[in-house]
C-alpha cells in the first residue's frame, strides 16, 4: 500500500534558529523512565541506547534531569550537577548526534514531589509549605512511601535556586547538548510557583501574577547568559491536575505568562493540551491555538496525539510541532513508522514505565518494524507528475546498458528498453561467475566473501527486488555496492607507454619500418635518418594527439555523468546513476532518462521507444 504521507507538513523541517534546523516535526517528548544509576544519578550505557534509538524525532528531549541535590527527587532518574553525571550524559548526546539526531536536555527542580531521604539536609522545599497529599512516591532506597510536607524557600535561598539552572544549563552546555527544556510543568517546582493553589506567598514571589511568573523569568534570564533565547524552550501544563495541580485562575495567569514569554524569543513553547493526564476541573481548558495567539512563536503541543491529529494542528498553524511519548516508548522508530504507514507496536504495559527493577526490558526491548517484502507499486513523482517506480536489477560490474529516454504520450509515462527482463535474466545471474559471493563455483560456498558480501549468502536472485514502499536503506545501499559494483561500463584504460608503442605498429608503420629497413640493407643512410625521423616525429604526434582527445572526452564524461531519482530511506533523492545498485526503487517521469535495466512492477501503459538503438520509426 502506498504511503498516504508524502503530503504530510508534520515531516517537513523546521527551523529553530539560524543553525538548528529539525529534519521533522515529530518531538519526542521528556519522559522519566527511572532507569539510570539510582546511587549516583549517572545515565547508563542502556539511557544512550535508548536515546539513540529515537533519533529518528526532530527533536528528542530527555527526561526530567535534576539540576541539582536539592532539586532530585525521583527514584532512578539522572541529574546533571557532577562531572560524573556530565560524562553519562555526553555518551548520550554523542550517540544522538552520530544518528542525525537533535536533542534538548529537560532541567528540572522535583520541589516538594521529592522525599527527604534523598537530601542531606532531610527537607524538601516549595514554593510554600505545602504537602503533596495525593498518590506515593519512592525514598532514595526505591521504598514506596507518602509525600511529606515541604517547607516554604526563603527569599534570601531563592536566587540559589536561579543559579543552580544556571550551572545545570553550563554543564549542559559544555556536554553538548543542542539546546534546553525549562521544565515549568507537572506540579514541579516552577509550577508550584506558578499555581495559586501551591503559592501562598505574600513577598514578591507570590500574590499577583506579575510576582509568580518571577521566579521563571528569572530562571531564563539566568540560563540566557549560558544558551541564546533560541535554543530554550519552556515547558507549561495549564489545566494538567498530575502532580496535584489546577487552579481556578489558571486561563488568566497563563495568559499573563504566555504573553511574557513571547517577550524572549524563545526557541519554543511547550503545553499540555491534549487529554493524556485530564483535565483540571478548576478552570477552562488553554488549547495550542490560544497559547499560539500568545506566545506569537512556536509551539510544541503535546499529551494524547495522533499521528493524523499532529498533523492537523501543525497543518492548521495551531502548534509547529508535535511531542509524543507513549507511542514513542513501544516504537523507538515512532517517525519512521508514521512516515511510512507502518503499523505500531502495542502499548507498553504501565509496569515498565519507571520501574528500575525492569532494567533494559520494556526500555530498550521494543523492536523496530521490518517491512515485509512486496511489490512496488504506481505512486506520483516528486514533481506530482504520474511517474513509474521500478527496481534495478542487472547493474553489476561489466554488464551491458541501454540507455534512452521516458516521454509523457497521451498522459502515459512511457519508459525505452531494447531488452526483454525475463529473457535476460535467464542469461545472467544477478550474481555474476566471478562474484565472490560465488567464489567456489557454489552458490552456498563463501569462503572468499567479506562480511558484507555474506549477507547475501544463499539469496534468490530475485528476491534482492521485493524491496519496501521506503526503498532502501543508505546501509543496505552501500552494503549492495560492495557486492555488485558500480552501475556503470568498465572502462580499462591503457598505459600511455602502450599507446606510444601501438603508434609505431599498423599498416603505414610497417610500410615506413619496411622502407627504413631496405635502405639499412642498401647503405643509404642520408635516407635511413630521415624515414626513421619521419617515423618517430608521426608516432609521439599522433600520441600526444590521441592523448588530449582521450583527455577532452574524459572531461566531457565527467561532465555528463547520469542522474536517477531514488527513493532511499523513504526519501526521493537525486544520485549519480552509477550507485544505483540491485533493488533501488527508481521514479521514472516525463523527460527523465532510464538510468538501468529495470523491472516496471506497475505503472501507466508503457510503450517502447528503441529509436535511438534500433532506428525504429514508433514505439512499440
Amino acid at each position: 500500500m502506498a504511503s498516504t504521507t508524502q503530503d504530510y507538513k508534520l515531516f517537513t523541517p523546521l527551523q529553530l534558529d539560524d543553525s538548528l534546523e529539525l529534519k521533522n516535526r515529530i518531538v519526542y517528548g521528556p519522559a522519566t523512565r527511572a532507569r539510570s544509576d539510582p546511587v549516583t544519578r549517572v545515565p547508563l550505557e542502556r539511557n544512550a541506547a535508548y536515546y539513540e534509538q529515537r533519533a529518528g524525532a526532530g527533536l528528542i528531549i530527555t527526561e526530567a534531569c535534576g539540576i541539582s541535590e536539592q532539586g532530585f527527587g525521583w527514584y532512578g532518574s539522572p541529574a546533571l550537577y557532577t562531572d560524573e553525571q556530565a560524562a553519562g550524559w555526553k555518551e548520550v548526546v554523542d550517540r544522538v548526534h552520530q544518528n542525525g539526531g537533535k536533542i534538548f536536555v529537560q532541567l528540572s527542580h522535583i520541589g516538594r514531589q521529592s522525599h527527604p531521604s534523598f537530601h542531606a539536609n532531610n527537607e524538601v522545599v516549595s514554593a510554600s509549605a505545602t504537602i503533596y497529599a495525593e498518590g506515593s512516591t519512592r525514598n532514595v532506597n526505591g521504598e514506596r512511601v507518602g509525600f511529606e510536607r515541604a517547607r516554604a524557600l526563603t527569599l534570601d535561598e531563592i536566587p540559589g535556586v536561579v543559579e543552580q539552572y544556571r550551572k545545570c544549563a553550563e554543564l549542559a552546555k559544555q556536554v553538548g547538548f543542542d539546546g534546553v527544556d525549562v521544565h515549568a510543568a507537572g506540579g514541579y517546582l516552577i509550577d508550584q510557583f506558578l499555581q495559586s493553589c501551591a503559592n501562598f506567598r505574600t513577598d514578591r514571589y507570590g500574590g499577583s501574577f506579575e510576582n509568580r511568573y518571577r521566579l521563571l523569568h528569572e530562571i531564563i534570564e539566568a540560563v540566557k547568559t549560558v544558551y541564546p533565547a533560541s535554543r530554550i524552550g519552556v515547558r507549561t501544563a495549564p489545566t494538567c491536575p498530575y502532580g496535584g495541580m489546577g487552579s481556578i485562575d489558571n486561563a488568566e495567569m497563563f495568559t499573563y505568562v504566555f504573553e511574557r514569554l513571547a517577550e524572549h524569543d524563545l526557541a519554543y513553547l511547550a503545553i499540555f493540551d491534549g487529554e493524556g493526564f485530564g483535565y483540571s476541573d478548576k478552570s477552562r481548558v488553554i488549547t495550542a491555538f490560544e497559547a499560539k495567539k500568545l506566545f506569537k512563536g512556536v509551539v510544541m503541543a503535546s499529551c494524547s496525539y495522533t499521528r493524523d491529529t499532529a498533523e492537523e494542528v501543525v497543518r492548521s498553524g495551531a502548534a509547529d510541532m508535535v511531542a509524543f511519548v507513549r507511542q514513542f516508548l513501544a516504537n523507538p522508530d515512532l517517525a519512521e513508522r508514521f512516515q511510512n504507514d507502518w503499523p505500531l507496536n502495542p502499548e507498553l504495559g504501565y509496569e515498565f514505565y519507571w520501574d528500575p527493577a525492569k532494567g533494559a526490558e520494556g526500555y530498550t526491548t521494543p523492536e523496530v518494524y521490518q517491512p515485509a517484502p512486496h511489490r512496488i507499486c504506481k505512486t506520483q513523482g516528486t514533481d506530482g507528475q504520474p511517474c513509474l517506480l521500478a527496481a534495478v536489477i542487472r547493474a553489476w560490474p561489466g554488464d551491458e546498458q541501454d540507455r534512452a529516454s521516458a516521454f509523457q504520450h497521451d498522459g502515459a509515462a512511457e519508459v525505452a528498453s531494447s531488452r526483454d527482463l525475463q529473457e535476460e535474466t535467464k542469461k545472467k545471474p544477478i550474481m555474476s561467475e566471478n562474484s565472490p559471493l560465488l567464489a567456489n563455483g557454489d552458490e552456498h560456498s563463501y569462503s572468499g566473501a567479506s562480511n558484507d558480501d555474506r549477507f547475501y549468502m544463499g539469496v534468490d536472485k530475485r528476491s534482492l527486488m521485493d524491496t519496501g514502499e521506503a526503498g532502501l536503506s543508505t546501509v543496505e545501499a552501500s552494503r549492495r555496492l560492495k557486492v555488485f559494483g558500480p552501475n556503470e561500463l568498465e572502462s580499462k584504460e591503457k598505459s600511455p607507454w602502450l599507446k606510444l608503442a601501438e603508434q609505431f605498429w599498423g599498416p603505414m608503420p610497417i610500410m615506413i619500418w619496411l622502407a627504413i629497413l631496405v635502405e639499412g640493407i642498401t647503405r643509404d643512410v642520408p635516407d635511413f635518418f630521415v624515414l626513421l625521423f619521419l617515423q618517430v616525429l608521426n608516432g609521439v604526434v599522433g600520441w600526444y594527439e590521441e592523448l588530449k582527445a582521450g583527455n577532452a572526452v574524459a572531461a566531457l564524461k565527467a561532465s555528463l555523468k547520469p542522474e536517477a531519482q531514488v527513493i532511499r530511506d523513504g526519501v526521493h533523492q537525486t544520485i549519480n546513476a552509477a550507485l544505483l545498485v540491485p533493488g533501488d526503487r527508481v521514479t521514472l517521469s516525463a523527460g527523465s532518462a532510464v538510468p538501468a535495466d529495470c523491472d516496471l512492477c506497475e505503472g501507466n501503459p508503457v510503450q517502447i521507444d528503441q529509436a535511438a538503438l534500433t532506428g525504429e520509426s514508433f514505439p512499440v
